[in-house]
Parts: structure tokens; sequence; C-alpha cells
């Protein structure tokens, strides 16, 4: 029987790679596969640099160990033909030395890699840190053609790599298809009792430029008659920062940077409206009624005046967020066409 070989990303607590590394491999073998995790060591790697997602040298130390795990696998027999190798971050300089290993080998494995973000975007934080990107659009090129199968969560992200990288946007290993996140889909979404929320405005996102973070320090100055929240201002445990999306009535976003928006779905799973600007992969995303001129960002007035209108109707928008979970869970939070793939490239 051919495995899924599992070449996990960090499991950082704050992050949702932590509740992947658990949800992950049982989803795979839900859909009838074998799975092998190849999990990364390295002390200090499930903190993230503040403000990123991830520990840029830990992360370097994590995948270093993968890389000498990968390559015993290959080299004992571990990985056979007809075995897949699933990247969950594409942005792994691993998938190069894996494509090395299956074209001297002759082995029959192929690979498929998850595209989150990169210098490619650039809001991202490699983006705005690298000031050359000579060196990282062609890592990236590189990565992406090692890759027999690259998914994308949205549209607004393939094009984006696209336009940037210099790739055709019908190359075919591009797979736009929606990501393994059912385990937020399983939050009991219908069953949460609305009369335990509170006049929270919410921000889930890192505490960084290209989310906006400073945007909402400002507007929570002008709004005193709300509590607003940070979550990544305080150590919370996932069951924390779960609870703080319960109480809330309202998520903000104000984000320069998204290609999917995590957080934001997870609030809408805890049936606070999302409130997000009408750009990036927000603009496919989301209903009209939630989403607002981007311009607005440049004008706090405007917001406050919006975050005032969603608080004082929170319970008319309440059937309408029943409609918008069901319709983005199944578009892009949703792994069937993904898991289906891999099983043909077995």
């Amino acid at each position: 029987m051919s495995t899924v070989h599992l070449i996990e990303l960090e499991p950082i607590e704050s992050r949702y790679t932590s509740i992947w590394k658990y949800t992950l491999p049982v989803l795979i073998e839900t859909h009838g596969m074998q799975v092998n995790v190849i999990e990364g060591e390295a002390r200090g790697s499930d903190t993230a640099t503040e403000g990123a997602f991830l520990n840029f040298t830990k992360t370097n130390e994590f995948k270093a160990s993968q890389a000498i795990i990968l390559a015993r696998a290959f080299d004992d027999g571990t990985i056979k033909d007809g075995d897949v190798l699933l990247f969950t971050d594409a942005w792994n300089p691993v998938i190069l030395m894996a494509r090395y290993m299956i074209d001297l080998t002759g082995k029959r494995v192929r690979i498929a890699s998850m595209w989150h973000a990169g210098s490619y975007d650039p809001q991202d934080f490699l983006g705005r840190k690298i000031s050359d990107k000579t060196w990282s659009y062609n890592a990236e090129r590189a990565m992406f053609y090692a890759a027999d199968v690259n998914f994308f969560a949205t549209q607004f992200h393939v094009d984006m790599f696209c336009q940037v990288l210099k790739v055709d946007r019908q190359h075919e290993s591009i797979h736009k298809m929606g990501f393994p996140f059912e385990y937020i889909g399983q939050l009991a979404h219908a069953h949460i009792d609305t009369s335990i929320k509170e006049d929270i405005v919410c921000f889930p996102h890192r505490l960084s430029e290209e989310k906006n973070y400073n945007l909402f320090k400002q507007l929570e100055g002008m709004l005193p008659q709300y509590k607003f929240i940070a979550c990544q201002e305080h150590a919370l445990t996932k069951a924390e920062y779960y609870n703080i999306l319960l109480r809330s009535k309202l998520l903000f976003s104000a984000n320069k940077q998204e290609t999917l928006g995590i957080g934001t779905y997870e609030g809408l799973a805890m049936k606070a409206i999302p409130m997000v600007p009408d750009h990036l992969s927000y603009s496919e995303m989301y209903n009209v009624r939630f989403k607002y001129d981007p311009e607005c960002i440049d004008d706090p007035n405007e917001l406050a005046a919006a975050i005032v209108y969603y608080m004082e109707n929170y319970d008319a928008f309440v059937p309408k967020l029943d409609a918008e979970f069901d319709r983005i869970s199944a578009t892009f939070f949703n792994s069937t066409a993904m898991m289906t793939t891999l099983k043909e490239l077995m």
C-alpha cells in the first residue's frame, strides 16, 4: 500500500499548525491512505519570532532535521514507488533535496506542496524584509517546479504568485482547492449560544505591520464603549483563544497581506461577524455585507462607524452568519478535493 509522507510544519501553539499536527494524519487516514509523519526537531521552534508565523532561525534547524529523516527514508526503503511526499508548507528547501533524490534514484515518488505565502507577496514578512529578491524569487520558482502538484487555497493567491514569479497560470501543477481545516468546522458552529456574546471586538491576527495591528489599537482608543482584544497580546492556549472568539461579536481585519484568512474563519465559526476589507483573498471569499472599501483603511472614522453599526446590529446578522459559514466552509476549508488529488498521485 502506498504511503503519504507528511512533512509537517512546526507545531506552534498560537498557530493552526499545533492542531494540524494531530488532525492532518487522521484526516489522511480517514480518506483511506496510509500516512507517515516526517517530524522535525529544534529546541525553541515551537515559539514564533515576534510578529512572524514561525521562528526565523529555528525553522531552518527544524527543516534540516527533516532533510536528514527524509534522506534516510529514501536510503532504507521506507519511501517506495507509488508514495507521495506532502509538504504542508511549500516554502521548504527540503523539497529541492526530495526532487534531487527522486530524479537520481529513479523512484516513482510524487511531491505535493501547499503554498501559504512568500517573498512574491510584497506585504508578507519575506516580501518586506528581503531587499534583493533575485535569490528568493528563483528559490520559489525552483520549489514550485520541483513539485508535481502545487496547492493554493484562493484564486487571489494563484494570480499573485504567477504574476510576480512569471509562472504560467495554466501550469498543470497548479491546483486551487480547499485546505484541510475541517477541524474548525467541527467547532459546533450551529450550537453556539449567542446569548454569551459580549461587546468584544476581536483581532485574531499576528501583531505585525502586514496585519495592520496599529490601526486596531487606534480604533480601540476611539471606541471605549467596546472591549478590544488583540489575542496575541496574551499568551493564550488554544482553548483560551477560542473562548475569546466565542464571546466576541465582531472580528476586525484590515490586513495588507492575506492569502486565505484562517483567524477570520475561526471567528466566523464562533459566530463573530467578520469585518474584512474588500481586497486580497477576502474579495472572493466573503459576501458583500461583511466587506468594506479598503480605502477606508486610511479613514479610521469610517471604520469606527462601521464597527458601531455591526456591534449594535449583531442579532440581525446572526442568521446571515450561518449561511456564510456553510458556503465558505465548503469552498475554502474543505480538503476532500485535495485528498482525492493525493490518491490520484499514487
